[in-house]
């Protein structure tokens, strides 16, 4: 069921937002759509790499129109050529990414000979995404208290997360797959008396997020390594180490080393991390270039929160925000849980949920700084989502053992309020893009929504509805199992076997 919501609610932004208005989509368009016919790279060229593709293909870098323009609705679009399948030159500056996601997504584009084709590849980018977040849903639902890990899951889908997911864009896939793999390894290190058929499960996932996820983008195998070995801390290791004899963990190391070693070598081969965090062409010139180390690491740390409000609400190429309700409520929310967690958790958890909060602020420091030299600013708050995704995880999923013995009707009230609050929210920012790319953001709501200018696939209203239907039924699904999980309201002896019956993804 988790698979077939968050599939949903990201095909709803796929279908909501124009063709070529998120950030850098049409170079990951044309990427996507010229590794699977063969060109992994393509030839060097004076804007990007230069690639064959089909003219309907080509056509992503030219409606860009929206692009920077909030006022401006996607009516401006000229779709000349979308039904035209010819093979035409076209450039992206994605061309030295790693091939492995869009090998993947561009798939579709050998079938469709029209634009919808580019609509297909956003749809299978949502599904492929969501199917790790499942993942993640479906061992969180072994813990205890299983609502508490369930919503940590939930909370690291922001509604920038979601537009992400519904873009042609390999930062949500990254992250998808991060969080698989930091909760899978959390399940296998907390709970390893469990039985084989299901630690081979957790591999499995290990295997493929990490082959899949940490083949993304250039600073995919750090969050990956924060993954996999981060949670080994939650265990002494005389009592880990007896898990690198089973087979199927020896196995799993095997696979995913092969896996990083391949996107380490890219990289390498590749170059991809010369042009930033993105790999930006380097002909391209960003605030604060040629400034020292220090100065971009004093910009990010001083600059924090401002740096961060894109992972949450900030969508299109970064020109229209999420109503000021969105980042109250996340901030509130965020908050809460940074007080409660460093409040209630002891030892271990501790020790992983601060790392990952140091790491947060930290780590996007010292890549910017290492950068600014000779890139300039060219830091996002969506490039540190896997880092988000895992620290919200850790410090729900964590605390709400800490304090699972507390009366059952404080679990149900906070749980409700925060799930509530999260749902009206999710459907404030979808309303807000919509009403920007239909009308422009210089229109109100009710002209937006009943007089568009532009209107998407399904229709203003078809895709409004389909959203908030999927938004309703992932929210009712986590309060009923905060209703329902026994273990709200008890004292946890041990977490080391996991709750009985399982969910499948």
């Amino acid at each position: 069921m988790a698979w077939s919501i968050v599939s949903v609610l990201m095909a709803s932004w796929a279908l909501m937002v124009p063709l070529s208005a998120s950030m850098d989509e049409p170079a990951h368009i044309v990427k996507a759509a010229s590794v699977v016919r063969g060109q992994f790279v393509g030839e060097p060229g004076t804007a990007g790499h230069i690639v064959q593709v089909p003219r309907y293909i080509a056509l992503s870098q030219e409606i860009t129109c929206t692009a920077f323009q909030e006022d401006r609705s996607a009516q401006c679009q000229d779709l000349d050529g979308a039904n035209d399948s010819t093979i035409v030159d076209s450039t992206t500056t994605a061309g030295q990414y790693n091939p492995i996601y869009y090998a993947i997504v561009g798939l579709p584009s050998l079938v469709f000979n029209d634009i919808s084709g580019i609509y297909a590849m956003r749809i299978v980018s949502a599904i492929l995404t969501s199917f790790f977040i499942a993942a993640a849903v479906a061992m969180a639902w072994s813990w205890r208290p299983r609502a508490y890990a369930a919503i940590g899951v939930a909370l690291g889908l922001t509604p920038s997360m979601l537009f992400l997911g519904g873009a042609l864009n390999p930062n949500a896939v990254e992250t998808s797959a991060t969080l698989a793999v930091f909760v899978a390894m959390l399940s296998i290190v907390l709970q390893r008396k469990t039985h084989i058929p299901l630690l081979a499960e957790r591999c499995v996932v290990i295997v493929l997020a990490a082959a899949i996820g940490g083949n993304t983008r250039g600073l995919s195998p750090l969050w990956m390594a924060i993954a996999l070995l981060l949670p080994l801390c939650m265990a002494p290791w005389r009592e880990v180490w007896p898990l690198f004899k089973r087979k199927a963990v020896v196995i799993t190391i095997v696979l995913v080393g092969l896996a990083m070693a391949f996107a380490l070598y890219w990289i390498a081969v590749s170059g991809s991390l010369n042009g930033g965090a993105e790999g930006i062409n380097s002909d391209l010139q960003f605030p604060a270039k040629g400034e020292p180390f220090h100065v971009g690491f004093r910009i990010m740390i001083t600059g924090f929160f401002e740096m961060n409000q894109s992972l949450l609400g900030s969508f299109g190429w970064l020109e229209v925000e999420a109503p000021s309700v969105v980042f109250f409520v996340w901030g509130g929310v965020i908050s809460a849980f940074i007080l409660l967690s460093l409040t209630v958790l002891k030892r271990r958890p501790l020790f992983v949920t601060g790392l990952l909060m140091v790491g947060f602020l930290i780590i996007p420091a010292f890549v910017q700084g290492a950068y600014i030299t000779g890139g300039g600013i060219i830091w996002q708050g969506r490039y540190a989502l896997p880092l988000f995704a895992m620290v919200m995880f850790s410090m729900v999923a964590f605390s709400g053992k800490a304090i699972a013995q507390l009366p059952l009707g404080i679990h149900r009230r906070a749980l409700t309020i925060v799930l509530v609050a999260i749902f009206a929210t999710q459907i404030a920012a979808f309303l807000q893009v919509l009403a920007r790319f239909t009308a422009g953001m210089d229109v109100s709501w009710h002209t937006a929504l009943l007089h568009p200018e532009w209107v998407p696939p399904l229709g203003v209203w078809g895709v409004l509805a389909l959203y908030s239907a999927a938004s309703l039924v992932a929210t009712v699904v986590l309060l009923r199992a905060v209703a329902n999980d026994e273990d709200l309201g008890s004292r946890l002896e041990t977490d080391k076997q996991p709750a009985k019956q399982p969910v499948r993804a």
